[in-house]
């Protein structure tokens, strides 16, 4: 039972955040490029009404994203979110008329195959997790990463790579925050309260500048492996996530079934079509 309710949070949280992309998208190319990487690029941004509402969708996810990791491992939810591609596939389809063809049926079968497995074979919840040096060390690892483009240009693949490695440290400071609160620890969950809040706003700023200088399927691809495997990849050393070995199998149906669904014609046109 908790595991079912579990899944349906991160379900309910994956149908906000995917449900934003394809404003977020359109509002992002609207804006000129000519400041290259700055956060007044997100100040220009926040200007924009279709652009509100989309990060208003996104923040309504994060208490559902939240409960779900109170409830069930990292392990499970991370992947879950994927989940939400689907949701963009259907209304490609909708609104579109874009037929998903035998890639996006195989992407979905994997992407739902992969998560099924996981929820069998994945560890039980903890509200344990690694010593204040591991958690620095990554913590600080996954920020260097996402300030990358600050320091050395705000080229296309740098762009992925930090949108990718600051939503990790999101996601994993989200799942912190959650065991702090579960053990009472105020002060802690505070901490990275701000830790998930700062990842998710640099990697809003990295994805919004990659999105101005690539194509869809070159930047949300990528991005969307990144948060839905990497986490899972650090949660053995930071959160007491023991794997068996069903979990590396499950990961890897994951990956090509994002892959295969952030790429489809389906998705993609939606996107553009909001420009």
């Amino acid at each position: 039972m908790t595991l079912a309710l579990g899944l349906l949070l991160a379900l309910c949280a994956a149908a906000c955040f995917d449900g934003a992309i394809a404003l977020q998208a359109a509002e992002a190319r609207k804006v000129q490029t000519d400041e290259g990487l700055n956060p007044a690029l997100l100040a220009r941004l926040a200007r924009r009404p279709r652009w509100l509402a989309a990060i208003g969708i996104d923040l309504m996810g994060w208490p559902f994203q939240l409960a779900a990791l109170s409830l069930v491992p990292l392990t499970v939810v991370q992947p879950a979110l994927a989940l939400g591609l689907i949701l963009l596939l259907v209304l490609g389809d909708r609104m579109l008329g874009e037929r998903p063809g035998p890639p996006e049926i195989l992407g979905v079968a994997l992407l739902v195959v992969g998560v099924a497995v996981l929820a069998v074979v994945a560890p039980e919840h903890t509200d344990k997790h690694a010593g204040t040096t591991a958690l620095v060390a990554v913590s600080a690892g996954m920020v260097l990463l996402a300030l990358a483009p600050f320091a050395f240009g705000a080229r296309g693949p740098l762009l992925v790579v930090a949108a990718g490695s600051a939503y990790t440290l999101a996601a994993i400071g989200s799942k912190l925050l959650t065991d702090e609160l579960a053990t009472g620890a105020a002060r802690a969950a505070v901490a990275w309260a701000a830790v998930a809040g700062i990842g998710a706003l640099l990697g809003k700023l990295a994805e919004s500048a990659a999105l101005q200088r690539m194509a869809a399927a070159a930047a949300a691809a990528p991005i969307f492996a990144i948060q839905a495997v990497v986490p899972v990849l650090a949660a053995p050393w930071l959160t007491g996530e023991h794997w068996n070995a069903g979990v590396p199998a499950g990961l890897v149906l994951v990956l090509a079934g994002t892959l295969l669904l952030a790429r489809s014609r389906a998705v993609l046109h939606l996107v553009e079509a909001a420009e």
